[in-house]
């Protein structure tokens, strides 16, 4: 028979959030350093335009015309690559559902030691369980997707969710 516990419910819920916690903050971090990659190379590549824009009108040859002509091109391609994608707002929304999810995370590691103390009692638990549930399910529903390849696991091991709770609510340290 297949049995679970609000313990269980909990820790694999609290897995879940600090699973896609990470995700968004991953995510959010990449998508900044492409920006700024994007820039750096549409500054360097407007310089090339300017040095070559002044090397054609100082009369060094027509050849510098053309470079002018074909930087100035990539300059105007990578922008609007950079525009067409809008990787800083992106960023800001995984970045603000990282801070959300973090909110809640923190939530339910409190849950969890409450649980674990005794300070609430299991339909206590069992309702804030449920609001948190509905607070995650209002982040997921306004956050930017993840990629396939960043939300492929939807949940954490045991000894991973251990990693980011104290000792005393471990998996083999609860009763369950």
């Amino acid at each position: 028979m297949f049995s679970l516990s609000l313990v269980d419910t909990l820790r694999l819920a609290f897995g879940q959030v600090v699973y896609h916690h990470k995700s968004h903050s991953r995510t959010a971090s990449a998508l900044t350093r492409c920006s700024r990659y994007f820039r750096a190379a549409e500054t360097l590549l407007t310089l090339g335009v300017v040095i070559t824009a002044l090397g054609a009108a100082f009369g060094k040859g027509p050849n510098y015309a053309v470079a002018a002509a074909v930087l100035a091109s990539l300059v105007l391609l990578l922008f609007l690559l950079h525009v067409t994608f809008d990787l800083d707002a992106l960023a800001r929304a995984h970045h603000v559902s990282s801070i959300r999810l973090w909110h809640v995370r923190e939530q339910y590691r409190a849950l969890l030691s409450d649980l674990h103390d005794g300070a609430v009692e299991p339909e206590s638990a069992r309702t804030r369980r449920n609001a948190l549930i509905e607070e995650v399910t209002a982040i997921y529903d306004g956050a930017p997707p993840l990629t396939r390849h960043i939300s492929e696991e939807m949940a954490l091991a045991d000894d991973e969710i251990d990693r980011f709770l104290p000792k005393s609510l471990h998996a083999e340290t609860v009763p369950l």
